[in-house]
């Protein structure tokens, strides 16, 4: 357990989310020894303009000042936030860092049920036939911003309590119609000499919003297993961090005991 208290897991939450999700969550990874920060993304505050750019600055900047602080630092993204998380990470590995005698670093990815896009892709023109994901509402509830068509039927079932999905549908907020443009550069394209076997990706079968072939078609785009080293959370939706927050915290123990082996 020690070995831990040196880790400290950044969580970084999804579209339409806020740090207010990982409430479960948070006692769960600390409770296997690891530190823990969360922050909340730009494009999700219900601010119209704000882009994916903005939100991997933001990402970028928390993560400088914990390795400036000498901390070693696990990214932990969920869903939107995985292509945001693999931006703010380029130039940032401890390799790197510890080349030019600098303090801290980022020692790996996990991705939970996350989107994972090649650097330059465009998701708008990408969806642009299709009016977009199909799974949400354009200009809601005023320009520029965009929010889930059915959240209650798409973000938690099958494995969210009604209770847990009413305490977390009123702070949703909408989300910049922006950050649904051309994705960042990405670590794992760009920065694979420093992460080595540092990127891995937690599934979930289960999962409404980005079904779990389409989860592993992700992997397969990113390079494959070869690259990524995986775990299943079997029977869970998009949101595990409420509905099995102990399964997804030894999910994450397991990769980052890999990551430091």
């Amino acid at each position: 357990m020690a070995s831990n208290k040196s880790i400290t897991i950044l969580l970084i939450h999804g579209a339409w989310h806020g740090p207010w999700c990982w409430e479960h969550q948070v006692p769960e990874v600390q409770k296997l020894g690891y530190d823990v920060e969360t922050i909340h993304l730009p494009t999700t505050q219900g601010i119209a303009g704000k882009t994916q750019d903005d939100d991997s600055n933001a990402v970028h900047s928390v993560l400088e000042k914990l390795l400036s602080a000498g901390k070693r630092v696990v990214i932990v993204a969920h869903s939107y936030a995985g292509s945001i998380g693999l931006a703010a990470m380029i130039g940032l590995s401890e390799q790197e860092r510890t080349s030019k005698t600098l303090p801290g670093g980022v020692v790996g990815f996990i991705g939970l049920c996350a989107f994972i896009f090649p650097g330059g892709f465009d998701k708008a023109t990408a969806t642009k036939g299709k009016g977009g994901p199909e799974f949400v509402i354009w200009d809601s509830p005023s320009q520029g911003l965009f929010v889930p068509k059915d959240p209650r039927g798409t973000l938690f079932p099958p494995d969210v309590s009604q209770a847990q999905i009413d305490w977390a549908l009123p702070q949703l907020s909408p989300q910049s119609s922006l950050s649904h443009g051309v994705v960042p550069p990405q670590a794992w394209e760009d920065d694979t000499e420093h992460y080595t076997n540092k990127f891995s990706y937690i599934l979930c079968t289960e999962d409404r919003v980005l079904p779990f072939n389409a989860q592993k078609s992700m992997i397969s785009g990113a390079g494959g297993a070869d690259r990524w080293i995986t775990r299943e959370l079997q029977g869970s939706s998009h949101s595990p961090f409420l509905s099995r927050p102990g399964e997804a915290a030894s999910a994450i123990h397991e990769i980052v005991q890999e990551f430091v082996s």
